[in-house]
């Protein structure tokens, strides 16, 4: 293995590294707020738990983004069940308060890199394809809802 290649396999595994520890911090701020991994399973219709593609070394960009909507998904339902409760705070708005702390605590040349990792995990994986195969199928379906 060329230099190149040795420095783009370790950006890439340091990259999933980094997203199987945000994935842990994220879900760990969920879980204070009463998600366990069986609900956000369901939520997010998933197979694996998050401790499952993170141990086997699965947890992806997708992923990631699927877990937060489920979160969020599941704190926005138990705010709309429990408004009206005195004194209750939206669980909703304490998780994206954590989340927003924890990111800027990691300071702008952490997400810089993690962003240009991001960039170059993309590039490694048929993302193109994806795209490029999303892209037809969406064509086909504007065609086909605009006659």
């Amino acid at each position: 293995m060329n230099n190149q290649k040795i420095k783009e396999t370790l950006d890439m595994g340091s990259f999933l590294k980094e997203l199987a520890e945000e994935g842990n911090v994220k879900f760990g701020f969920a879980k204070k707020l009463g998600i366990n991994q069986i609900k956000l399973l369901e939520i997010e219709g998933g197979r694996n738990t998050v401790s499952m593609d993170i141990e086997n070394g699965t947890f992806t960009p997708e992923k990631l983004l699927a877990m937060e909507e489920a979160i969020k998904s599941y704190l926005r339902q138990k705010d709309i069940e429990n408004r009206h409760q005195e004194g209750y705070q939206s669980k909703l708005k304490i998780y994206k308060e954590k989340v927003d702390r924890w990111e800027e605590e990691k300071g702008d040349d952490y997400w810089e890199e993690r962003n240009r990792k991001w960039a170059l995990f993309r590039e490694k994986l048929p993302y193109n394809s994806v795209s490029k195969k999303s892209a037809k199928i969406y064509e086909k379906f504007i065609k086909l809802t605009t006659l």
